[in-house]
């Protein structure tokens, strides 16, 4: 961790697949876009699913622990491509200031998992039925 120089940063997914690294950080890309609505978020590994799942606060105008959005995204590798699982810009629960699906409360098929937030200024946990769809 405190060798600056053994870091190498994402730059960028070509076409072919896999990613483009450098060690140079001005040279670094993004791996998820949504103008104006991130907001706090966590990623965590679906060990069952071989998925990474990544649960996003979605900003809203208002007060982020009492009204606002959610959004889960899923994806093989932490840089992407990211799929979006669920997204709603109004949940009926403030979704707090962050959320994550901790690993340790995940089913070992990965099926089943629990979302945990901070919403309405509480800990709140939901269950979570992952339904999975082959293309």
């Amino acid at each position: 961790i405190r060798d600056r120089g053994a870091y190498e940063f994402f730059v960028r997914r070509p076409k072919s697949g896999g990613a483009v690294w450098s060690k140079d950080i001005a040279k670094r890309g993004t791996v998820f876009e949504n103008p104006g609505k991130c907001y706090r978020s966590g990623i965590s590994y679906n060990a069952g699913l071989k998925r990474y799942l990544w649960c996003q606060t979605i900003y809203g105008k208002e007060d982020m622990r009492f009204k606002g959005g959610i959004g889960i995204y899923e994806a093989t590798e932490p840089w992407g491509p990211w799929r979006t699982v669920f997204y709603t810009e109004k949940w009926e629960t403030g979704p707090g200031e962050t959320s994550s699906m901790p690993t340790k409360w995940m089913t070992k098929d990965g099926r089943t998992c629990y979302l945990v937030f901070s919403g309405e200024d509480c800990f709140s946990v939901r269950k979570a039925k992952i339904e999975v769809i082959i293309e």
